[in-house]
């Protein structure tokens, strides 16, 4: 589940790298590509979210009188991929924290009903500490990982899509 949402993270940022400057021997290409790596994941979704606001017709300007319709196409099927794989990679983000930062216990019996696995997340607030325990089998976590795989795949075939069209003459 963690190698799968590093990969997500990984084809974020390198194909938003990709599309900004792809030229890594510059000086305008080194500094994308630093300021991208250090992005945190969620400000990286965000700043991968505003890409449909800048592919419009506005912003690129089709030279042949029949490429506005294609290109209103293209922008209407890229801009639903990259928002439902953004909004499936907030989900894996949410569940990768929640994995992350809890303590497991693992066998059955006093913490963990039989095929389970425990998670326990302690929060501290003023005067008050909170403790739960969640219970989590294999088939979670794994299907955490599917989900990752499956917002990769869409935010890259997005993100691709994006660079296609900038780089095109229309």
């Amino acid at each position: 589940m963690i190698v799968a949402f590093q990969s997500l993270e990984a084809t974020l940022k390198s194909e938003l790298t990709l599309l900004m400057n792809n030229q890594l021997e510059t000086p305008g290409g080194q500094l994308t590509y630093a300021m991208v790596a250090e992005l945190p994941f969620r400000v990286t979704v965000r700043l991968a979210a505003a890409l449909p606001g800048v592919f419009t017709l506005q912003k690129i300007v089709p030279v042949k009188p029949e490429s506005e319709v294609c290109l209103n196409q293209l922008f209407a099927e890229t801009a639903d991929l990259l928002e439902k794989g953004l909004k499936m990679a907030g989900e894996v983000e949410e569940r990768r924290n929640q994995v992350v930062h809890s303590h497991w216990f693992l066998g059955s019996g006093y913490v963990a009903p039989e095929g389970t696995m425990t998670r326990m997340k302690t929060k501290t607030k003023k005067g008050a500490v909170a403790t739960t325990f969640d219970h989590e089998t294999l088939a979670d976590l794994n299907s955490i990982a599917e989900s990752a795989e499956e917002a990769q795949r869409l935010i890259g075939m997005a993100l691709r899509d994006y660079r296609q069209i900038a780089q095109a003459q229309w």
